[in-house]
């Protein structure tokens, strides 16, 4: 078992790093989460291309990659994926009532003391649609160095 102090310093970290590189990854369909944590970039990217904005969205809060994403280089665009539970009726809110809907859950999620980096997942976020023009080719997404396989499922 983890020592208090330690414990703390793991909470403190995280925080840090959902603070700065954090985009907020929103999704209505279950089998997009499942996807993201499976690393199935083929699936959230491709397959489900329809979905985002009307199903699932990506919304970036943290300055870091802000900064990133004003002159990207593929491989140093990664992110990792802050989780939260969005109901049912999200996607049918308007931008503004999502906005003050994501802004209570991820302050809830911030002072939770369940907050843990375990519950993180990479989203390379020039994979999401609409975000990089040349994410519209599907070889873009073959790049392994950035679209990852991995075996993580949390």
């Amino acid at each position: 078992m983890r020592s208090v102090s330690a414990r703390r310093e793991a909470v403190c970290a995280t925080r840090s790093r959902f603070s700065t590189r954090t985009p907020c990854f929103s999704p209505a369909p279950p089998a997009l989460a499942d996807a993201l944590r499976r690393f199935d970039w083929r699936t959230l990217f491709l397959t489900a291309r329809s979905a985002w904005g009307e199903r699932c969205e990506a919304r970036i809060f943290g300055h870091a990659l802000l900064e990133k994403l004003v002159a990207p280089l593929i491989r140093s665009a990664r992110a990792t994926h802050g989780s939260s539970m969005f109901p049912a009726d999200y996607f049918a809110l308007d931008d503004t009532a999502r906005r003050a809907m994501l802004d209570a859950l991820v302050a809830a999620h911030i002072l939770s003391e369940l907050f843990d980096s375990r519950a993180f997942a990479p989203l390379p976020v020039l994979g999401v649609p609409g975000w990089w023009s040349a994410n519209a080719s599907p070889d873009f997404y073959d790049d392994t160095s950035v679209f990852r396989l991995g075996c993580r499922i949390r």
